[in-house]
């Protein structure tokens, strides 16, 4: 019986230590007219992996291009930091861009901007850390939003370590919709 315990706490301890270390970020792009294209970021305990897949508009599953590179570790410094107080929301192709407060009959209301797009760029995502996976949702962000923000370090980290012509090229267009 001592025997069993003591396995099952040395199992769990292994999954455990094993699960704390590691953090991934998928994005997915689907911007109005070019490719959508799938981005993943991940970090184990071992090493850091960038990767980007541009998939055919046609062929939903057919990828044109793919480049996956190693990246030093302290590279995510920044992703990790700001994503340990980013604000995981679901959105559509309507997102509320801003409040403001007026009096209307002696009341205060709340009056919600909201932005509507049809030629933009779709971002879907999630972000697994230990045993939480967080998933978000928007379209084409404000400059200077939070989402707007993620997409920006990711970008950074993107143009910095993905070196085929293709995917630079590709980057470059996607960047325009932002």
């Amino acid at each position: 019986m001592k025997r069993s315990l003591a396995s099952l706490f040395l199992i769990f301890l292994t999954v455990t230590c094993y699960a704390q270390g590691n953090q991934e970020l998928i994005m997915k792009f689907q911007p109005s007219f070019i490719s959508h294209s799938v981005l993943t970021i991940s970090k184990t305990n071992k090493d850091a992996v960038i990767t980007l897949k541009i998939y055919d508009r046609k062929e939903e599953d057919s990828v044109l291009v793919e480049e996956e590179r190693k990246l030093q570790r302290n590279e995510l410094d920044s992703l990790l930091s700001f994503l340990s107080s980013y604000q995981f929301k679901i959105k559509g192709s309507i997102d509320t861009v801003g409040t403001s407060e007026i009096t209307m009959d002696g009341k205060t209301v709340t009056v919600h901007h909201v932005s509507i797009g049809m030629d933009g760029v779709f971002v879907e995502g999630s972000y697994r850390d230990k045993y939480q996976v967080k998933d978000f949702a928007f379209w084409s962000p404000k400059g200077g939003s939070e989402n707007h923000k993620l997409v920006m370090k990711v970008f950074d980290l993107m143009e910095a370590n993905l070196k085929k012509k293709a995917i630079q090229n590709y980057i470059v267009q996607l960047r325009g919709y932002f």
